[in-house]
């Protein structure tokens, strides 16, 4: 507009005073300087627009899905505040809280804890299994649970991860205990005898419990004191009361899922 109104100036100026030199007035030289100031604060404005329009977009550097907004559209918020929940589409991590009993029989790799997990869980009646590794541990022992935390990661290359928020059981493979002994805790007393049966009669043999299961003892085998000799049967009805050569009469019994088949039953005569 104001390059319109130089221009009719300049005509206006060439009609009433030709051959002398035109004002800054007359070629609007202040009107135009101003308008291109406010065109350049205008392209500011626009770039400073687009750069909040570019901090209004959430970008996260993984693949995932909205759990949950807290904002709607066209909402301001300020700096911290929470917006959404996301949740990864890729693998996932599970903390698997463990005793440190049961840490100590972790494989190690660099001082690392390693090993295969395959976690089980109930969906529509039926047992689903995933399987995962543990990849760190946490290295801080709870308090008030006396309990290590330790992480695994499912979904790794495209398995199967499990659905978020479900309740687990986690099985760990561990590191293997040579010459090792799996017997019912039922043939286990005062947490460090073994009841066993030799030549028809009650043995209570001193034996080096390694690791108590829920169901099962993990005791050491071989003929050394402390041991427990191959081919042994296992008591798992004590009689009472539990004396030393006590004859009993053996019944032999049921193999269990677990594969014991060298686990008998006895009662005392």
């Amino acid at each position: 507009m104001e390059e319109v109104k130089r221009t009719q100036g300049m005509r206006d100026w060439d009609k009433i005073r030709k051959g002398q030199e035109p004002t800054e007035l007359v070629r609007r030289v202040p009107q135009i300087r101003s308008a291109e100031a406010k065109i350049k604060a205008a392209e500011a404005g626009v770039e400073t627009a687009l750069q909040d329009l570019k901090r209004t977009e959430i970008r996260v550097p993984y693949d995932c899905r909205i759990e949950r907004a807290y904002v709607d559209v066209g909402a301001t918020v300020s700096p911290g505040a929470l917006i959404v929940e996301l949740v990864s589409l890729g693998p996932v991590e599970i903390r698997l809280p463990l005793s440190l009993e049961d840490y100590g029989y972790l494989e190690r790799e660099k001082g690392t804890p390693r090993g295969n997990v395959v976690i089980t869980g109930e969906i529509g009646g039926e047992t689903a299994k995933w399987a995962g590794e543990i990849i760190r541990s946490e290295e801080i022992v709870e308090r008030s649970t006396r309990s290590i935390n330790v992480v695994a990661e499912f979904g790794k290359n495209g398995k199967r991860v499990p659905p978020l928020g479900m309740f687990v059981q986690a099985s760990i493979m561990g590191k293997t205990i040579p010459d090792a002994v799996r017997i019912p805790r039922s043939g286990v007393v005062d947490g460090d005898k073994v009841l066993l049966v030799k030549n028809g009669r009650l043995d209570i043999r001193p034996a080096t419990i390694l690791r108590t299961e829920a169901s099962h003892g993990i005791v050491r085998g071989g003929d050394e004191e402390g041991e427990i000799p191959e081919g042994s049967t296992v008591v798992t009805t004590p009689p009472s009361p539990l004396i030393q050569n006590t004859r009993v009469d053996e019944e032999p019994a049921a193999i269990s899922s677990e594969g014991d088949s060298a686990v008998g039953g006895e009662s005392a005569e």
